[in-house]
């Protein structure tokens, strides 16, 4: 046999043996057991359809259960309830932005309910944005009276006047003591000497010396931390 016939040969066997191993792997593609294959190991040969949570459904429903229990509690006036201890902590920066608005909402004259707000923002002070918001309630005018925050009472009861000057002040009040706490933990925040300086100059009484009694006991703290490491030294 020729050279020729003989390669001619054996690419006609060759191409038996390819054409037959193809025949073999189609049927065996479909058969039962490659396809049982298929069903119990899908993630290998499908796109995923199901997508993650969106966080921010997520945010917005707890958001919302928390304007529900805060909306609870204003009905009830009841300052003492506990879940303003317990339900308003770590706060997210959306939660205390709709506080803030929610704060907004409010009448001027809804002192009690505004001064609970600022309670709220002021427990979880953290971002430019809660002192910005401290430092707008701390700049609003004073309230004259209950029943209209621009008018003053024609008359003042002197056995009543230091509770009424207190809930007339009540929010900026909680400005103050909330700072206060914040500057035992961080006396070095410029943000909240910001806001204390400004309060020492306020139009209410009380606020400006409430404001100038916290800088003292601040800088008084700050002196004491800063003898200790002396102290300790002479002992």
């Amino acid at each position: 046999m020729k050279t020729h016939d003989l390669f001619y040969s054996f690419l006609f066997i060759a191409g038996c043996t390819t054409t037959a191993w193809i025949i073999s792997r189609k049927n065996e593609m479909i058969s039962p057991h490659f396809l049982s294959k298929i069903q119990m190991e899908p993630s290998h040969f499908q796109l995923k359809t199901s997508s993650p949570i969106n966080p921010s459904l997520e945010v917005k429903s707890e958001i919302a259960k928390k304007l529900e229990t805060l909306n609870e509690i204003f009905l009830t006036r009841n300052d003492n309830d506990p879940r303003l201890d317990h339900d308003f902590n770590d706060l997210s920066a959306q939660a205390k932005e709709a506080l803030e608005e929610k704060y907004q909402q409010l009448q001027v004259e809804n002192r009690n309910a505004r001064g609970t707000i600022v309670f709220l923002v002021g427990k979880n002070l953290n971002s430019n944005q809660d002192f910005n918001f401290l430092k707008k309630v701390i700049s609003e005018p004073p309230c004259l009276s209950l029943s209209q925050c621009s008018t003053r009472y024609p008359g003042r009861i002197s056995d009543h006047e230091s509770a009424t000057e207190v809930t007339l002040e009540y929010p900026q009040i909680v400005v103050l003591k909330s700072l206060e706490k914040y500057l035992h933990e961080n006396p070095n925040s410029d943000k909240a000497w910001q806001i204390i300086q400004q309060a020492q100059h306020s139009k209410s009484t009380i606020i400006n010396q409430m404001a100038t009694s916290i800088e003292r006991s601040i800088t008084h703290q700050s002196f004491l931390l800063l003898l200790l490491p002396s102290a300790s030294k002479t002992v």
